[in-house]
């Protein structure tokens, strides 16, 4: 059949129903992955439809291979982009596959770059929920930011989630978000998306009220960029764009402190320096770390003054702290991370104590490795994720806490264990499985 098909052998409607239905009847009745590789790709190539159901099912059968359902996907994804698919079957496979966190995570992120092709619009809210979601594999959480952030509309409840995964402690998810932030703010309106993009904002407004799009925070929100373009609003017409978007970080939305935060980032003007450490305190933790991003941003230019940050250590809240941790680990020296250090003792949150523990590479092997491996047996039973990162930290030392990460192998928790296991691996290119006195050994030869 391929070859006819090939060779446009096979002409006549009749012929073309009689082959189609032989694959798809073919297709439900095999469990022969070869054939039903082979009849993906032809149902991929010359748009066969009819076998979209029976492609589902393939998907969905986790009995077969991740190989084959990946052809089935694939497929998937090839006739979702044709006319006359159903492509809200399609979006709805792949978006079942994607949620399934028992599945493969090369699988679900190749589902969520599928959806990219075949999008309908109950994926939006799905796809940043799943970002949101700190449980989920960092490569998912991107591809689901990066897919679902091109068509989020502005000022809705869906900026202000990527706004949050902006403010994320993770450089890959911060990084993803940025770019879907600059691509979605650089719209001048939401009806940018429509094809309207030579609106101004009057008929913007006007379309608006007509069909009930423009919310308060849409309005406020053009604002902010019509004050990054320079073009601000009359009440803002006396005052400079960094003053004009300073005004909103004290709205009383956080959607709106949110962006008006993450604007002056990308305004990159070191007068945004005081009312961006002033909202470091901000009663949303989220604006906070919104903050403490575009002051790292800004720094970049410009020279930031890290010591006043110091006293926001003691500050009674734990995000406030956390904040000041971030800042210090991006901006500080060894002045500042010593503070940090004597700090670090009382601490008892353990966002804030993840937070300093992936400070440590930046500070004298010295201190760092010994602090590590001390906060490892503090909070190995209480704090897996904390523990985790103490591993990592600690690896990134290389064969300098050799000694102590062999050491961290005494923990009873099998899952850390094998992360120890996995780092020393690494460090030393030798495998000597679960020996603790084998990498003993060999971590003694070293001092050696």
């Amino acid at each position: 059949i391929a070859s006819k098909m090939k060779n446009n052998k096979i002409t006549s409607e009749h012929d073309k129903k009689r082959v189609i239905n032989a694959l798809v009847t073919c297709l439900e009745n095999t469990s022969d992955k070869k054939v039903i590789e082979k009849i993906c790709l032809l149902a991929e190539k010359y748009k066969l439809y009819k076998t979209v159901p029976v492609l589902i099912d393939k998907l969905a059968n986790r009995k077969l291979s991740i190989r084959t359902r990946s052809m089935a996907l694939s497929a998937l994804r090839g006739l979702g982009t044709g006319d006359n698919a159903d492509k809200t079957a399609i979006a709805s496979a792949l978006l079942r596959v994607t949620l399934n966190s028992k599945e493969e995570t090369p699988l679900r992120v190749s589902a969520v770059w599928a959806l990219d092709e075949v999008w309908s619009k109950k994926v939006l809210k799905k796809l940043l929920e799943l970002a949101l979601s700190e449980k989920e594999p960092v490569k998912l959480r991107v591809a689901a930011i990066s897919v679902s952030g091109k068509r989020v509309l502005m000022g809705s409840r869906d900026m202000t989630n990527l706004m949050k995964l902006y403010a994320s402690d993770n450089e890959q998810i911060r990084k993803a978000a940025d770019a879907a932030l600059k691509e979605s703010r650089s719209r001048r309106s939401i009806f940018d998306l429509y094809g309207l993009r030579s609106a101004t904002n009057s008929v913007a407004n006007g379309l608006g009220k007509m069909l009930g799009a423009v919310s308060r925070n849409q309005r406020k929100q053009m604002e902010l960029i019509e004050s990054m373009n320079g073009k601000s609003s009359k009440r803002d017409s006396k005052k400079s764009k960094v003053a004009a978007i300073v005004s909103k970080l004290n709205d009383p939305s956080e959607d709106i402190r949110l962006a008006a935060a993450y604007d002056l980032g990308r305004l990159g003007k070191k007068e945004a320096f005081i009312p961006l450490f002033k909202h470091l305190t901000d009663s949303n933790p989220d604006v906070a770390a919104v903050c403490a991003k575009s002051i790292v941003s800004i720094a970049k230019k410009h020279h930031f003054e890290i010591g006043k940050v110091l006293p926001m250590l003691k500050d009674s809240r734990p995000y406030v702290r956390a904040e000041a941790i971030f800042l210090i680990t991006e901006l500080g020296t060894n002045k500042e991370f010593n503070v940090v250090l004597q700090y670090a003792h009382g601490e008892d949150n353990l966002h804030v104590l993840k937070m300093i523990v992936k400070m440590m590479p930046s500070v004298n092997s010295e201190i760092a490795i010994p602090f590590l491996y001390k906060l490892f047996q503090r909070v190995e039973t209480s704090s897996n994720s904390v523990a985790e990162q103490c591993v990592k930290s600690l690896a990134s030392f290389g064969e300098l806490a050799a000694k102590y990460l062999v050491l961290c192998l005494n923990t009873s928790n099998s899952n850390i264990r094998q992360s120890v296991l996995n780092a020393l691996k690494s460090i030393s290119g030798r495998d000597y499985g679960e020996s603790q006195e084998k990498w003993k050994k060999w971590a003694d030869s070293l001092e050696g």
